[in-house]
Parts: C-alpha cells; structure tokens; sequence
C-alpha cells in the first residue's frame, strides 16, 4: 500500500494530476488514488531559486483550461501559478486532484499511494511528446478535467495545508525520531525521521521501507549484516520486531510506512 521514490529533476517536469482515491474508487476500479508527499533532499547549486508548483494560484475556468491543455499553451498554464521556493527539509503532500509540477533542480524522495494513475497537462517533456493514449489514461481531456481541482490556493494556504511540521516522537542522546507525515495530513501514509549515533536498536512498526539521507551505517538482522551509505535503501519485512544498527558518526533515514501504522 506504498509506493517510494528517489527524483532528480534535471529539467522542470511537466504539469499533471493525480486521482483522489474517491475518484479512483468511482472510475478506475481501485482504492488508492495517488496522493503523495515530497521530502526535499538537496538542490542543485547552479539553480539560484529551486521550487515546486502546487494547485492553482490563479485558477483558470474549465474551458480555458481546456484550451491550454488542447493548444498545449504552456505560457498561460504557467500564469495560473506562482512557484514555492523549497529547500532541504521541506515536505509537502500533494493531495490527489492538485495540479503540480516540480522545478529543476530538485533531489527528493517521492512517497505515494501505489499505483501510475495521472493525467499530464503537458506533453512535452525535455523533447520527449508523450503519446497521445499515456496523456490521459486512455481517455479524453474532459477525464483529466473531472480530475482537478480548481480549488484559489494563494501561497498562505498551501503553507498551512500541505507543508508537513515534523512532531517529536522520541528524543534521547543516541536516538531523535520524528514524525513528518502522519493523519495531520494524510491518511494514505506516514513518513517518519529518524537520527541515530553510536549502537542503537531500531524497532519496528511493520512493514518499512528506510531510506539512508545522510551519514552510514551498519544494520544487522537475523543471522545477515550490511554496510549503508547515503541513498542506499532496504526493504524491513512485517514480523521482523528490530535492526541493530552501529552508526559511529551518526545516519539519519527515512521511514516509508503504510497507512494504519501509527
């Protein structure tokens, strides 16, 4: 009931929009839609003002829209925007129907409801045109359209909804675990933090995927031990209750978690 990525943007991707599960439940067969979270981690140093988009600022009327998306008129698209600066840290959750694109520049791990559904605005893509059955799922504009909200979301209230605070779980000397997207957001995953030094033991809540954002370390399990470094990453199996880990110099990571885990 998860899905997790690592993102690099070289080049702005294009706009699209993802199904809420309520609209997936309706029209693609399936519970999950496609909310998903960012957690920023690192930009590139040569651009000056790494950002992301995320719903409208301005929102057009349906049938502008539509001509936009028709004449690929990317100019006025990009006017129903403003651009949101983002750094390392930052976390935001993208609600399915909430139109999005993300800038150049930007490293970062993609957590997200598991499946591909999404609808493109755009079609081209660094060159590439996207065939005409993969812009829409195999239908039409106006499926696309269904799909979106034209919700007015001026700068203060993606702030307020969508940036994720991180909340304090646990705090020793060796160990500071904190929460970063949980039910305050979303109900479709949970994102935890966790910094460690020294030798320590990690518990689990279930099923994980860990993600190593900074630092290394060694992790043992069972009758098995690995050497990680930053970006390395493992799967931890439901049924397997804790990792021993030994991280002289500190290593913070990532906990991937399923919905209903916290």
């Amino acid at each position: 009931m998860i899905l997790v990525k690592y993102l690099d943007s070289a080049v702005r991707l294009p706009f699209q929009v993802h199904p809420t599960s309520d609209f997936s439940r309706r029209y693609l067969n399936s519970d999950c839609g496609k909310t998903e979270a960012y957690c920023i981690l690192s930009t590139r140093p040569e651009v000056e003002e790494p950002y992301i988009y995320l719903g409208f600022q301005r929102p057009p009327s349906r049938t502008d829209l539509q001509r936009m998306i028709v004449e690929q008129d990317i100019t006025s698209m990009e006017l129903c925007f403003d651009k949101l600066a983002v750094k390392p840290g930052d976390v935001y959750v993208v609600p399915g129907g909430l139109p999005h694109a993300i800038g150049n520049g930007v490293l970062m791990v993609e957590i997200m409801e598991p499946t591909d559904f999404v609808a493109r605005l755009e079609f081209n893509v660094a060159g590439r045109v996207v065939p005409k059955p993969s812009r829409f799922m195999g239908r039409d504009v106006d499926f696309a359209l269904d799909m979106l909200s034209f919700e007015p979301m001026p700068a203060n209230a993606v702030q307020s909804r969508w940036r994720c605070e991180s909340r304090t779980l646990e705090k020793s000397a060796r160990l500071h675990q904190e929460a970063l997207v949980d039910g305050r957001v979303t109900d479709r995953f949970n994102v935890l933090r966790t910094t460690l030094s020294g030798r320590s033991r990690w518990y689990s809540k279930g099923f994980t995927i860990l993600l190593i954002v900074e630092g290394s370390c060694a992790i043992a399990a069972a009758d098995q031990s690995f050497q990680l470094k930053q970006l390395d990453r493992i799967v931890v199996p439901h049924g397997m209750d804790f990792l021993e880990i030994n991280a002289p110099n500190r290593v913070t990571f990532l906990e991937c978690l399923p919905p209903g885990t916290l």
